[in-house]
């Protein structure tokens, strides 16, 4: 999920796949990990970082469990492939999935 050859790319994602590497191989999140969900947060342009960020963050403010975290790193995965197959159809999807939850379906 390299975005570095991409210019248009959100520079957070490249981070956030750093960030999921580096929790999954030590167990324990980096230590500017909130300020980072933060500005990751507030500064994304490609939803699949907001959604992964929020994956990340669920897992790293628990006690450590590795089949937790490789589950949330695997949602992610599967959802960054989908993602860059038609981001534009993601979003969609995304959005349908939230407003459904919304209005309690």
């Amino acid at each position: 999920m390299d975005s570095s050859t991409d210019e248009s790319a959100d520079p957070f994602r490249d981070q956030l796949d750093a960030r999921w590497a580096a929790y999954l191989s030590t167990g324990r999140p980096a230590d500017d990990h909130e300020q980072w969900v933060a500005a990751a947060l507030a500064s994304y342009r490609d939803e699949i970082v907001h959604y992964g960020a929020q994956l990340l963050n669920d897992a790293a403010i628990r006690p450590w469990d590795a089949e937790t975290a490789q589950a949330g790193f695997a949602e992610y995965q599967a959802e960054a492939l989908s993602y860059d197959a038609d981001p534009a159809q993601w979003e969609s999807a995304f959005w349908g999935r939230v407003r459904d939850r919304a209005a309690g379906q």
